[in-house]
C-alpha cells in the first residue's frame, strides 16, 4: 500500500493508470477518449489547452494508440506500466513545441533565451524554453531543475547569408542554404547541375518511430526501410520510384533544376501543421458524434458526414448563423481559423504570443570585419 501511494504521487504513473482505466474492457476506441479524460492528462502533462492547442491531437492520438497497442498485445498482457509510454508522449510534446516555435520564428531559428546570441539546442521540459548547452549546464545543474530532462533538436543555419534556417543541402560542395540562398547561388553555370537533398532527419509518414531514407517520387512520401518493404509487397507499388534522402546517388529528377518539387515534398509531407482550432471530435456512448471546445467548454452535436470541418468562430448554429446577418469583428485567433482570403498571420494568434515567451527569434546579423595589413 506504501508503494502504491508512492506510484500514485507520480504524475507520469497517475497517466498511466487513467489510460489503462480507459481503455480495459473496451471495444471500440471511438469511446475510448473523452473530453474528461483529455483535461485530466494534461492537467498532469502541464499542457494549457488554452494556450498550446497544437499540443491536443497529440495527446489523444496517444491515447488512441494505447488502445490498439492493447489489441495488439491482449489486455491479459497488458499493465499499468506498458499501457503507455509517457517518456516518449513528453518527448513529442516538447518537439511539437519546438517546431511550432521555428514556424513562427521569421528566420526559421530559436536562440536561447539565456544569453540570446547562441543557437538553442536543447529545450525544457519544465520550462519549456530553449537552451543553447552552456546556458542548459548552467540552469540546470542546482535545484529542482535538475530533475527536469532536456530534449535536444536540431538547427541548420544557411551557410551564405547566416541567418536563416537552411531548407536544402547541396551535396556537391557540402553546404547548406536556404531557399532564397540557393536559388541565388546556383542560377547559372555548373551549380544548376548540383545535387541537393534535405538538411536534417525526417521520420517516415506510416511509422513515426522510424527514421525516413527513402522518398517517393510519385506520392510525395517520405518512406523507412521498413515502410519500404511493406510497400513493396504490393503490386500497385512496387514499379514506384525512390529516392534516398541523405545520400549523393541521386537521379536527375532530384538535381537543383527541379528544386521547386523537392520543396513541394517537403511542405505537403515533412513540414508538420500546427492546428489552433480548439474543436474536437468526441463520440458519445451510442457512438453519436459531437464537437468539444476546450477553451469554452461547448459541446454541440456533430454532422456524421462532415467530422472535418469544425464550427465556425463565434457560430452558434446553423439557423443563427443564417439570421445574423452583421459580420463580428475578428481578432487575432479568429482571423487566423477562418479560411477566409487575407486570413490573419499565425504570428499574431494567442498561442504564438505565449510560445514566443520560450525562445529569442531576432539576433544582430554577424559582423565580418576586414583588417589591412600594416603599410611598410
Amino acid at each position: 500500500q506504501e508503494s502504491l501511494k508512492m506510484k500514485h504521487l507520480d504524475p507520469h504513473y497517475r497517466v498511466k493508470h487513467l489510460v489503462y482505466l480507459a481503455i480495459m474492457g473496451e471495444k471500440d476506441v471511438r469511446r475510448v477518449t473523452n473530453e474528461r479524460l483529455l483535461e485530466e492528462v494534461m492537467d498532469l502533462l502541464d499542457v494549457n489547452p488554452l494556450d498550446e492547442p497544437y499540443l491536443v491531437p497529440r495527446i489523444k492520438v496517444a491515447l488512441e494508440d494505447a488502445y490498439f497497442r492493447m489489441k495488439e498485445i491482449g489486455g491479459a498482457n497488458l499493465t499499468i506500466d506498458n499501457c503507455l509510454d509517457v517518456e516518449s508522449l513528453i518527448i513529442n510534446l516538447e518537439l511539437d513545441r519546438v517546431g511550432f516555435l521555428k514556424k513562427i520564428s521569421p528566420s526559421g531559428l530559436l536562440y536561447c533565451v539565456e544569453n540570446q546570441t547562441q543557437l538553442a539546442d536543447v529545450i525544457s521540459t519544465g520550462s519549456h524554453d530553449v537552451f543553447c548547452y552552456s546556458a542548459a549546464v548552467e540552469t540546470h545543474s542546482t535545484g529542482k531543475r535538475q530533475d527536469m530532462p532536456l530534449v535536444f533538436f536540431e538547427q541548420v543555419v544557411c551557410a551564405e547569408c547566416e541567418v536563416k534556417s537552411a531548407d536544402i543541402r547541396d551535396q556537391d560542395d557540402m553546404e547548406n542554404y536556404c531557399y532564397d540562398c540557393f536559388k541565388a547561388t546556383h542560377a547559372r553555370g555548373k551549380r544548376q547541375r548540383h545535387c541537393v537533398s534535405l538538411p536534417y532527419r525526417t521520420f517516415c509518414a506510416q511509422y513515426p518511430e522510424c527514421e525516413a531514407s527513402y522518398i517517393c517520387f510519385e506520392t510525395g512520401e517520405v518512406l523507412s526501410t521498413k515502410a519500404v518493404a511493406r510497400m513493396r509487397k504490393s503490386a500497385a507499388r512496387q514499379n514506384f520510384t525512390l529516392f534516398g534522402l541523405r545520400k549523393a546517388a541521386y537521379s536527375k529528377k532530384l538535381f537543383a533544376n527541379n528544386l521547386d518539387r523537392l520543396m513541394s515534398i517537403l511542405q505537403n509531407h515533412i513540414d508538420r501543421q500546427y492546428p489552433l482550432s480548439p474543436w474536437f471530435i468526441f463520440y458519445d456512448k451510442a457512438l453519436a458524434p459531437y464537437w468539444y471546445n476546450f477553451q469554452t467548454h461547448e459541446r454541440k452535436m456533430a454532422d456524421p458526414n462532415n467530422l472535418i470541418n469544425p464550427p465556425k468562430p463565434g457560430q452558434e448554429n446553423e439557423d443563427d448563423d443564417e439570421e445574423q446577418e452583421e459580420e463580428v469583428e475578428k481578432e487575432g485567433d479568429q482571423q487566423y481559423l477562418s479560411n477566409a482570403a487575407g486570413a490573419g498571420n499565425l504570428r499574431d494568434t494567442h498561442a504564438a504570443r505565449f510560445a514566443a515567451q520560450g525562445a529569442v527569434f531576432d539576433v544582430p546579423p554577424p559582423v565580418h570585419v576586414k583588417f589591412a595589413l600594416p603599410m611598410k
